[in-house]
């Protein structure tokens, strides 16, 4: 027997049982204390990145919400191209509006443009501070048949550089044929980026 246990073996029961109970003291505030203090740290860091995956996850929802949203207005509406500070984009409006116009033939065409703002909402929300959104809108009549008169009406609403047909009037025309023929007046529109201060 060692001298350590000799001596041990020679203390009295209390000192005994004090010496147990500060050596299981010791061992739990040594060990057991910081393993459960990291442990717990441990959880609580997983809890954090369980509560960050549940918010991704619910965005990633809302976002495939979106996509599918957007996917569902392309496919009724067509493809809309973002307002753009271009000089080039009302030339190219008019010319893509006047071609259909041309390529269903239709009759007494006459058009006249211009520019306003748009106003507060989204899609202004969204714009740099020194730009603001123009709508270029552009004001057109013209008779033709009915068919004719809606394949215009389907063209312009597919057509990208068109963020919209802003007003719409069909109306059956008057004269001699006017069972056969419609007069169309609607306005497209197409936005654009401005510079605030610039007319």
């Amino acid at each position: 027997m060692t001298t350590l246990a000799a001596r041990y073996v020679a203390l009295p029961s209390v000192m005994k049982f004090a010496i147990i109970a500060l050596s299981i003291v010791g061992v739990y505030f040594g060990l057991a204390e910081p393993a459960l203090d990291r442990i717990n740290q441990l959880s609580s860091r997983a809890d954090g990145k369980s509560a960050l995956l549940k918010k991704h996850a619910k965005g990633a929802a809302a976002l495939k919400d979106a996509a599918d949203a957007v996917e569902t207005g392309i496919r009724h509406f067509g493809a809309v191209e973002a307002p753009v500070d271009s000089e080039e984009r009302p030339l190219k409006f008019n010319q893509a509006v006047d071609k259909i116009l041309n390529q269903h033939e239709v009759r007494e065409s006459t058009s006249t443009s211009r520019t306003a703002p748009i106003g507060p909402g989204p899609l202004t929300s969204k714009v740099a501070g020194d730009y603001r959104v123009d709508k270029l809108m552009k004001d057109i009549q013209f008779i033709a048949d009915p068919a004719s008169a809606a394949a215009v009406i389907a063209d312009l609403e597919r057509l990208p550089l068109v963020s919209t047909i802003s007003q719409l009037q069909i109306r059956q025309a008057e004269g001699k044929d006017k069972t056969k023929i419609v007069r169309v007046k609607m306005v497209v529109e197409t936005w654009v980026l401005a510079r605030k201060g610039k007319k």
